[in-house]
């Protein structure tokens, strides 16, 4: 793993959202990315196995690694969203397979930010959340007969969400190969490849890139070297290189958004002992830097950016795509909330809206769309209580579902709803 303070900041981040049916292994497979790059040493993964197997749960040791509260650990499943990174420098891409004949061509360093998801619908905000930050997703399915059939719900609230936000890269990783229902079976693998590409096919354009890979996240198989001995009919790439290989599409183009004015996307706020208050999010517009005087919208908050923080190493700056923590001095945490954005006060500042036009796909429930109707809606990083204000037309889609045309009335104000960048542009209720 390359040292974080020695990736040169030229180097593009490019996040992962990591989504999946309940019990597909979400966790396990992103603590075993950590453990495989450094991002845990062994003697704190040897405490994880211990504790994990005082409480009966010793097969959860990985998934513990970012799954700390206690009921996630008591029940197993993902409650939060988790966010952890990752840089793969040329020693790591060539033991992944990366230089092999035939593998996709990769950057000498590619800085990945990796955003592990809960799997239950009910996790909607968290999915839809994860989701609005991400370049591509990293799609976990199992291979276990039943698990994956069991959830398709699940597995296409997922998909839906992420072609709605404009996803346009995914890697499926198909794990559990080693369950010995499975026993690494390249029928099963290509029984459920079939059905992915079929229903991908119908809802994805062209020029959206999918990679299927089998893995086993437990024991474990296919992430970092090729599977000769469990799986010797497979001969395509490792999930580590399919990873490497990711690009960003056209669209979500971070170059393009540099020059542009700032704007970022608050997910969470903390109040930190000697730094005051300090707030996360995503950068999705032009440069974020220290010493800089912001305004946060939809209030108008003035404030002045004291430090920067990225994966624990301090900036002077932060771009397009940067996942960030940065101080804000002259504001208090009980002012400042998710779903807030950041931009510079004397560049094209964001201000907030009272009403939209949307242009909104129903895919459920179409009759609880009705004139004066309160949702909650979920935009970027926001969750806010909204009023159907008025519906102007209905069209029914190829698809067979209903879609309206519709002016939401915004409760409280969300800065700035629409127009600024692809995640800002999606909106669920």
């Amino acid at each position: 793993m390359a040292d974080a303070k020695t990736v040169p900041s030229a180097v593009p981040n490019l996040n992962v959202a990591i989504i999946g049916h309940v019990a597909a292994g979400k966790s396990t497979l992103a603590g075993q990315l950590i453990l495989r790059f450094g991002g845990v040493d062994s003697g704190t993964l040897d405490e994880y196995r211990a504790e994990a197997e005082r409480h009966g749960k010793g097969s959860d040791a990985l998934a513990w690694i970012l799954n700390n509260l206690r009921v996630e650990r008591e029940t197993g499943r993902t409650q939060e969203n988790s966010l952890f990174g990752l840089n793969l420098d040329e020693n790591s891409l060539r033991s992944a397979g990366a230089d092999r004949k035939g593998a996709p061509a990769v950057d000498a360093i590619r800085r990945f930010t990796f955003i592990d998801s809960p799997g239950e619908c009910g996790h909607a905000k968290q999915i839809h959340n994860a989701l609005s930050q991400a370049d591509a997703a990293l799609l976990v399915i199992s291979a276990v007969p039943g698990e994956f059939e069991n959830a398709l719900s699940q597995f296409q609230q997922h998909t839906t969400t992420a072609i709605m936000t404009g996803v346009k890269s995914y890697v499926v990783a198909v794990n559990k190969m080693d369950h010995p229902t499975v026993a690494y079976s390249a029928s099963r693998f290509d029984e459920i490849r079939s059905y992915l590409k079929s229903y991908f096919e119908k809802r994805l354009r062209a020029s959206s890139a999918i990679s299927y890979i089998p893995i086993s996240a437990s024991k474990p198989s296919n992430l970092l070297s090729s599977p000769r001995r469990t799986m010797p009919w497979y001969s395509g790439s490792t999930l580590v290189a399919s990873l490497a290989a990711l690009r960003i599409h056209p669209r979500r183009s971070h170059a393009q958004n540099a020059s542009k004015s700032l704007r970022v996307a608050i997910q969470r706020v903390f109040r930190v002992h000697g730094a005051g208050t300090v707030a996360t999010g995503r950068v999705e517009r032009g440069t974020l830097r220290v010493g800089q005087k912001v305004v946060i919208a939809p209030r108008g908050l003035k404030a002045t950016i004291t430090s920067i923080e990225a994966h624990y190493v301090a900036k002077q700056a932060a771009g397009p795509g940067e996942n960030v923590g940065f101080a804000l001095h002259g504001v208090a945490r009980c002012d400042v909330h998710s779903g807030d954005v950041v931009g510079d006060a004397e560049d094209n500042p964001p201000k907030e809206v009272k009403s939209f036009l949307a242009h909104m796909a129903v895919t459920n429930q179409p009759h609880s769309l009705r004139e004066g109707a309160t949702h909650m809606l979920d935009c970027h990083s926001a969750h806010v209580p909204v009023k159907l204000q008025k519906i102007h037309s209905r069209l029914m889609g190829k698809d067979g579902t209903s879609k309206d045309l519709k002016v939401v009335d915004v409760e409280p104000k969300v800065d700035e709803a629409h127009g600024h960048w692809v995640a800002s542009q999606a909106y669920f209720l």
